[in-house]
């Protein structure tokens, strides 16, 4: 499981406050390798990083940003010429790429498969709706029953039950539209609705029901594999660490 760093205490740091400030941002966003590799960010990108954040630093604090981002663990920072070889950071490289393209809502390629970002969309009764008769087998515990015994009832495709749905879809779509590439195919290893549901609820601090992930995913078209209660979801499990990471720091 991927892990973040803890942020700096304002309290023990006292110096450089903008340096201190834009390393927090860095460790907030970013989990960490153990040491930096040639595909990791530079320096200057991650600088650049924060400064878009709106936490920019002068230069005379460059070595406290270093110091407070990993105390220190840019990749060579000091031992080695700067056009011979470029300092960087021990970000996971597959993290910086990740923020990168949601930043400019580009195409996101990691591990040879390419993730592209869900269109902006007010999820309402309607689609709601077309997905529940679309769906029968949709249930309250989640695509079918599963070993429930007896079964469960089928969810039912009133209008009146899809606006309700569409109701709480419309706590969680914003996070999942901002927050989450998709692929065009589910892949083996994919996490499954009922994984994900718990990466939404740990992000937004709210409480999100496994079928209302798998309507909401259908609604917006991620792709799922519809051959259980809990369906694979077709998004990169390198991403999926990413943010399941993220939500539990």
């Amino acid at each position: 499981m991927i892990t973040y760093i803890p942020t700096i205490d304002t309290a023990d740091e006292t110096f450089a406050p903008s340096a201190r400030d834009a390393a927090n941002a860095v460790r907030a966003a970013f989990p960490f390798n153990a040491s930096a590799s040639t595909t990791s960010p530079l320096v200057t990108e991650v600088r650049q990083w924060a400064s878009e954040q709106g936490f920019d630093f002068p230069d005379d604090e460059l070595n406290a940003f270093l110091d407070f981002v990993r105390y220190g663990a840019a990749y060579s920072y000091r031992r080695r010429g700067k056009e011979r070889n470029p300092k960087r950071f021990s970000i996971i490289p597959a993290a910086w790429s990740y923020e990168v393209a949601k930043m400019d809502r580009v195409p996101l390629r990691v591990r040879g498969a390419t993730s592209t970002w869900l269109t902006p969309r007010t999820v309402t009764a309607e689609d709601v709706q077309k997905v529940l008769i679309a769906h029968p087998k949709l249930t309250e515990t989640g695509y079918g029953s599963g070993n429930w015994n007896p079964p469960c009832p089928p969810l039912g495709n009133g209008i009146e039950k899809a606006r309700r749905v569409a109701d709480r879809l419309r706590e969680f779509a914003p996070w999942v539209i901002e927050n989450v590439p998709v692929l065009a195919y589910v892949p083996k290893s994919a996490s499954t609705t009922y994984g994900w549901k718990h990466i939404v609820e740990r992000s937004l601090g709210t409480y999100m029901s496994n079928t209302e992930f798998i309507v909401l995913a259908l609604a917006l078209g991620i792709p799922l594999r519809l051959d259980g209660l809990n369906p694979g979801v077709g998004v990169s499990p390198v991403i999926t660490d990413l943010l399941d990471g993220k939500s539990r720091r």
